[in-house]
């Protein structure tokens, strides 16, 4: 019963996560929710076969963990709009200046 309920949490965090993002699939929350989601419906196929007993605290955890992952993507979007608008970030920009290698350098 809660990997069906599991599976309507992380696609609903998904959905979330991806509007949140601009609809970019590879950005690390949302690429773990979808991997998460993957392995969610092949538990619920396999969930009689491999004798699975999904407890509300695996639920909980899981749960929880994502809807973390989709706090901290939310706060760190914040934080790189207000970077991207800040004056002191573009005249810190101006000083860094271009670095070359040379080619016969290892850099291991």
């Amino acid at each position: 019963m809660f990997l069906f309920t599991l599976l309507i949490v992380e696609i609903f965090l998904y959905f979330i996560a991806y509007k949140m993002s601009n609809n970019d699939f590879i950005s690390p929350t949302n690429f773990s929710i979808f991997i998460f989601i993957f392995a969610t419906i092949f538990a619920i196929a396999g969930s009689n076969m491999w004798n699975i007993n999904f407890s509300f605290n695996s639920f909980t955890y899981i749960s929880l963990g994502l809807l973390m992952m989709v706090v901290a993507q939310a706060f760190s979007l914040l934080i790189n709009k207000n970077i991207k608008n800040d004056d002191c970030t573009k005249k810190i920009g101006q000083h860094i200046g271009r670095i070359d290698i040379k080619k016969n350098i290892r850099l291991l």
